[in-house]
């Protein structure tokens, strides 16, 4: 896989515990009516609900400073259990007193927030503080980020919670103006991006880069069928399996969003994301999302982060791209100043 985003078949698959045909879709009937205000106690009905009232207990810890940014470990409370994971990146010029936007970020698959330094100060120091947070399988096991069993539905629940909270917690900060919030997701994390935008209005911008609908469309042929590893759980096994993966996925929830918050960015030679996937993923975007197509393979260019921080720029007040973006980010957060392609390894 190429970092900080990217899909394969989970590569120690003999690891995965795979359940023949019993998968089970997360329940409730949270149709047109879903709240997705993070105010009150959880509904039964609606998966993605929790009690924003709860403490979030937040501890963080300095890490490093890298071009005048802090990186600090992170780590709060997840309404769903357990604790959340990840880092923060806090420009220098942020303060009560010059509030910047927030960005939410994350990981592709395999993968967890240990591979986004990089990334996290290219977009700190360009006016936002940045807050990377592991999705829920990255906490169990970054190596394998799908188990093909129904624990996969209850995971993307979770991380979709979690980055909710994630929200939460930058809208708390007294050097983060709660108005001018925005999400970057590359690979895996742009598919729960993209069913984020869905649920999650308080982020007023999504820059969602070689991703698709999710997992379940992720290993979906261009007949419809359920392929790849989940091939093993049977015809009706992989059905159920996809099913309940789509129901808490993009593929149920992105017509929810504003199409006007989206950047849907996709790769015409992608050799992790097929081109049927991205073309159903731009299919499914709302009116007034902004969908682009570029050459080349799943890597992010230069030419894709130029974009997002235009699209950041003019909707949450980011720092507006210079040349110096358009070169790529040769020396960002890289000890040694070498140049370094983002989406390679």
């Amino acid at each position: 896989m190429h970092a900080p985003g990217g899909w394969l078949y989970p590569r120690p698959l003999a690891r995965a515990a795979i359940t023949l045909g019993v998968v089970v879709a997360v329940s409730g009937s949270w149709g047109q009516g879903l709240d997705a205000q993070s105010s009150g106690p959880a509904a039964d009905s609606n998966p993605f609900a929790y009690d924003a009232s709860q403490p979030l207990g937040w501890r963080d810890s300095i890490m490093e400073v890298i071009d005048e940014v802090e990186m600090r470990s992170v780590q709060f409370r997840s309404p769903q259990g357990g604790i959340v994971t990840g880092r923060i990146f806090v420009p220098r010029r942020a303060s009560a007193t010059s509030r910047v936007a927030g960005i939410v970020i994350s990981h592709g698959a395999p993968g967890s927030t240990a591979q986004l330094r990089r990334i996290g100060v290219y977009f700190a120091r360009r006016g936002a503080v940045v807050l990377a947070v592991d999705a829920a399988f990255a906490r169990r096991d970054p190596q394998v980020p799908m188990q093909f069993t129904r624990q996969d539905s209850v995971e993307q629940v979770q991380t979709l919670v979690d980055f909710r909270r994630a929200v939460d917690a930058l809208i708390a900060r007294p050097d983060v103006d709660p108005a001018r919030i925005g999400y970057v997701g590359i690979s895996y994390s742009a598919a729960v991006g993209a069913a984020l935008a869905g649920i999650e209005p308080r982020i007023a911008a999504f820059a969602l880069a070689v991703g698709d609908l999710g997992i379940a469309d992720h290993f979906r042929e261009a007949d419809g069928s359920v392929g790849g590893p989940a091939r093993r759980l049977g015809p009706a096994g992989a059905e159920s399996w996809a099913r309940a993966l789509d129901a808490v996925s993009a593929t149920a929830l992105l017509q929810r969003a504003d199409g006007r918050k989206l950047l849907l960015q996709n790769n015409r030679q992608d050799q992790f994301v097929s081109r049927h996937a991205a073309e159903a993923l731009h299919r499914a975007a709302p009116a007034g999302a902004t969908l682009r197509w570029y050459p080349g393979d799943h890597r992010v260019t230069p030419e894709h982060f130029v974009e997002q921080l235009q699209f950041f720029h003019d909707r949450i007040g980011t720092d507006v791209p210079t040349a110096e973006d358009a070169l790529g980010m040769a020396g960002v957060g890289n000890r040694d100043g070498t140049a370094q392609p983002i989406g390679s390894r």
